[in-house]
């Protein structure tokens, strides 16, 4: 957890240090994390477990893991900070 802890400050120290912007970095690391996190499960366990289960009354539309939604949420934290700096240059420009 100390680890975790100190490689995260780290990280935030070197993006302020280098001008990065935090919401891209975050939406890249979520999408990173999770398409790793995919990758360890189909080489260490030939898959990916399924975990996360919803449904009504024996219908289950809804079978994901919590990689995938951090995938989901990246790519779109990655593409609503795009879009906010692209409408941030054309109202400046």
């Amino acid at each position: 957890m100390g680890a975790a802890v100190l490689l995260g400050m780290g990280i935030v120290f070197l993006m302020a240090a280098n001008g990065l912007r935090f919401l891209p970095v975050l939406g890249l690391s979520l999408f990173c994390g999770g398409s790793l996190s995919n990758l360890f499960d189909r080489i260490a366990f030939g898959g990916v477990v399924d975990f996360v289960n919803f449904g009504l009354v024996g219908l289950r539309p809804y079978i994901f893991n919590l990689a995938d939604v951090e995938i989901g949420i990246g790519i779109i934290i990655v593409i609503f900070s795009s879009a906010i700096n692209l409408h941030l240059k054309y109202l400046r420009s």
